[in-house]
C-alpha cells in the first residue's frame, strides 16, 4: 500500500510540472515527440540554406521585373554600327551609318528586311527594305534606328502597323525631323531624303527616297543624340 502511494505521488508530481504521463507513469511518448520535432527543425535549417545558397550563386544574374516575368541580367549585344556599314555596301537604297553614337550607350538589336530576299532568316517578303538597329541608354532606355526605303508613310505602317498622325516638329542635327508615336505611346520622330547621288558596290547609282525613323522611350537629350549620329543624310 504504502508503494502505491509512492508512485501516485511521483505520477500527481509530473501532472503539476504540465508533463502528461500515460496509465504507467512514464514519459516516453512527449519525448520522441521532442525528438521528432528536432530532427525536423534541423532538416527545414538545411534546406532554407540551401535555397539562400543557390540565390547567393545565381541571383546575381536575375533581375526583378514587377507584373511581367524576371529577365536575363546580361543584356544582348549587337554590332549595330558595323550592321548599318554592311548594309550600306549592300543594299541598292542610300544607308547612313551613324556616328559618334555616345559611349555610354550599349548597342543591342540588329535586324535587315529586304522583300527580294526570302531566306535570310530575317525578311520577309512584301516589307520594305530596311535596316533597324538599337541601343539601351545610360538610364536604362531605348532608342533605334531604322532607315528605309520608302516614304513616311510606307515606313511608319511598316513598323507601326499603321501610319500616324504628325503631332509637330523638332529641329535636330541639322534637320527638321516630323514629331508623331511609336509603339506603346512611345515617342517617334522621323524624315526623309532624296539620295539620287548615291551610288551601289557595283557602281550603278541609288535612287528613290530614304525614311530615318528613330523611336523608343529614351530621352529627348538621347533622341537628339541619335539625330546628330545621322546628321550626314541629307
Amino acid at each position: 500500500m504504502r508503494l502505491r502511494r509512492c508512485c501516485e505521488a511521483v505520477r500527481l508530481r509530473g501532472c503539476a510540472r504540465g508533463l502528461p504521463s500515460d496509465e504507467h507513469g512514464t514519459m516516453g511518448p512527449v519525448a520522441g515527440r521532442r525528438k521528432m520535432g528536432s530532427k525536423d527543425m534541423v532538416m527545414t535549417m538545411v534546406i532554407v540554406l540551401a535555397v539562400v545558397g543557390l540565390i547567393a550563386v545565381y541571383g546575381q544574374n536575375v533581375s526583378f521585373a514587377p507584373g511581367g516575368q524576371a529577365a536575363a541580367g546580361p543584356v544582348p549585344t549587337a554590332n549595330v554600327v558595323g550592321g548599318f556599314s554592311h548594309a550600306k555596301a549592300t543594299m541598292d537604297f542610300a544607308i547612313t551609318v551613324p556616328g559618334n553614337v555616345p559611349e555610354s550607350w550599349h548597342p543591342n538589336s540588329l535586324s535587315v528586311s529586304d522583300p527580294e530576299v526570302s531566306n535570310d532568316g530575317i525578311s520577309q517578303v512584301g516589307t520594305l527594305k530596311a535596316v533597324r538597329g538599337g541601343w539601351v541608354t545610360a538610364k536604362d532606355t531605348f532608342i533605334q534606328l531604322v532607315e528605309a526605303a520608302g516614304n513616311i508613310s510606307q515606313v511608319l505602317t511598316s513598323e507601326f502597323g499603321q501610319t500616324r498622325q504628325v503631332t509637330g516638329t523638332v529641329e535636330a542635327g541639322g534637320a527638321s525631323w516630323s514629331v508623331t508615336t511609336g509603339v506603346r505611346s512611345e515617342v517617334a520622330w522621323v524624315r526623309t531624303v532624296a539620295s539620287p547621288n548615291s551610288v551601289n558596290s557595283d557602281g550603278s547609282t541609288k535612287g528613290g527616297r530614304t525614311t530615318l525613323l528613330i523611336s523608343g522611350n529614351a530621352s529627348e537629350a538621347d533622341f537628339r543624340a541619335l539625330a546628330a549620329a545621322v546628321s550626314d543624310a541629307k
